[in-house]
């Protein structure tokens, strides 16, 4: 029973690995390639996607092999902090897309990125990542384990709180305006407000995954077996969250499944398809491109390289 379980542990945790790593992977790859993505909120999910593909590529292969056959407590310690360097960015990541998402609900016509550009990249590098390399450290020590409970608690905690004010703020702005139906920019503010409730509601969904995969993590850590059931089965409900965080963010963005189709090359035929259920028009292809010399959109979309210049508006 006890071998049958490692298996199934194992080859759940390489389907796992595998998955998050191409899929993370990819995140990253649209980010770099595409000028159009890299908007505030996708940097952050960038920042998001490299700490899961730290935790797919190199923690969870790691896991496997500690699975597989007697480690020494070198190789354990080396896994434990690798782990919790990844999970603890990828938390934290999230916190900063919480952030953002409460900075442009409260402010959805004044906050652009380019008045916070800078703030941004040391937000990233410093208080995301500085900080998981500091608390992955302090919770490997013994006084660390003992303050563990109580700051995964309280983080847990603040999310909840967090996002029912998010949820509270956009159904207000909702309100207010509905209240502006006879003014002339009425439809832009509209548009606009829809957009980033939508956005909300995915980062509430990327954060609603994590806690799930977060909560008996924590219940053992207050009940004082949490290392235990960490190597015996908790990491891999960890790791699962690594796995499934790409993939919500691309399956909720359409904008981003757009780049992701135009950056891999896909089918013309599939990207095609993906353009007319969104109702994008890329730079009025029945227009300008006719006027250029004729070319159908047929044709200018239907290009193998997939280098139409399309306009990646953000849409969630």
């Amino acid at each position: 029973m006890v071998a049958t379980k490692v298996h199934l542990l194992m080859a759940l945790n390489g389907i796992l690995c595998s998955i998050g790593t191409v899929v993370n992977f990819l995140v990253i790859v649209v980010v770099l390639k595409n000028r159009q993505m890299r908007n505030e909120l996708n940097l952050l999910m960038a920042s998001l996607s490299i700490a899961d593909l730290i935790v797919c590529l190199i923690a969870q292969p790691m896991y496997i092999v500690i699975l597989g056959k007697e480690t020494t407590a070198g190789f354990k310690y080396a896994f434990e902090l690798t782990a919790f360097i990844g999970v603890h960015a990828s938390f934290n990541s999230l916190t900063g897309i919480t952030v953002n998402r409460m900075a442009v609900l409260l402010n959805p016509f004044s906050y652009t990125m380019s008045h916070h550009r800078t703030r941004l990249y040391v937000s990233i590098l410093g208080g995301i990542w500085g900080s998981s390399i500091i608390l992955a450290y302090f919770f490997t020590t013994d006084s660390g384990r003992k303050v563990t409970p109580h700051v995964h608690t309280f983080m847990f905690a603040l999310f909840i709180f967090t996002y029912t004010y998010i949820f509270w703020v956009a159904r207000k702005q909702v309100r207010k305006i509905s209240s502006q139906v006879q003014s002339v920019s009425f439809n832009h503010k509209a548009a606009k407000i829809k957009s980033e409730n939508s956005a909300a509601k995915t980062s509430a969904i990327l954060v609603s995954a994590s806690l799930i995969c977060f909560f008996p993590d924590i219940v053992f850590d207050w009940m004082g077996i949490v290392d235990k059931m960490r190597f015996d089965w908790a990491f891999t409900l960890l790791f699962l969250s690594s796995s499934v965080n790409p993939c919500i963010y691309v399956m909720r963005n359409e904008s981003f499944r757009f780049a992701l189709l135009r950056t891999t090359r896909c089918i013309p035929v599939l990207r095609d398809h993906i353009i007319s259920s969104n109702r994008v028009n890329p730079i009025g292809l029945d227009s300008t491109h006719r006027s250029r010399g004729g070319a159908s959109r047929k044709e200018k979309g239907s290009t193998v390289k997939g280098q139409t210049d399309c306009d990646l508006e953000e849409i969630d």
